[in-house]
């Protein structure tokens, strides 16, 4: 006997769930064994930040791009760190249009700021949103992004006030980041 269409649509529904999930767990095994593999080196924060968002569709957003001349010492992967950074506001803050790539120099060192427009990260999540198993995978990407920048003494936190964006702190400690001229 056949199952009705209702109960094998349903049954197909799950089976896409499961590789999903097996997909996902793959990816981010292989991300996370490449991790750390190539040892750390001096980057251009400008064009990291531009090849980890040239994977994405950004045409409907205003981008203000403020760090000419920095460089970072990083894990190679620091990119995927800036994907992860502007995928999440892309698939997760729909009413965003603009993105923001900052920095500003204090006594501790360094703080770059990512921030968005968009409806922001409520207060009683905003270090959940680093764990790895956070909301149905949803924390696997923040999850690596914070291990990628731990290599080399950077941490980061979201510090936005909900309802006004999202606004992620990248600190980066004395001899960690440069400034190099720019042509």
């Amino acid at each position: 006997q056949q199952p009705p269409d209702e109960v094998r649509r349903e049954y197909l529904k799950k089976e896409m769930e499961i590789v999903g999930t097996i997909s996902d767990s793959l990816k981010f095994a292989g991300q996370y064994q490449n991790m750390g593999l190539s040892p750390p080196g001096w980057q251009n924060a400008h064009h990291a930040f531009l090849y980890g968002i040239s994977h994405l569709n950004l045409s409907g957003f205003r981008r203000t791009i403020s760090i000419d001349g920095l460089e970072l010492f990083a894990d190679p992967m620091l990119e995927n760190v800036f994907f992860t950074l502007t995928e999440n506001v892309v698939m997760y803050a729909k009413a965003a249009d603009e993105i923001s790539l900052t920095f500003s120099e204090g006594p501790e060192g360094l703080i770059l700021v990512f921030s968005d427009n968009g409806p922001g990260i409520p207060s009683g999540i905003k270090e959940k949103i680093f764990e790895r198993h956070y909301e149905n995978k949803r924390g696997i990407g923040l999850f690596l992004a914070r291990e990628i920048l731990s290599i080399t003494g950077i941490t980061i936190h979201e510090t936005g006030n909900p309802g006004t964006g999202a606004r992620f702190e990248i600190r980066v400690p004395k001899g960690g980041y440069r400034f190099v001229r720019t042509r």
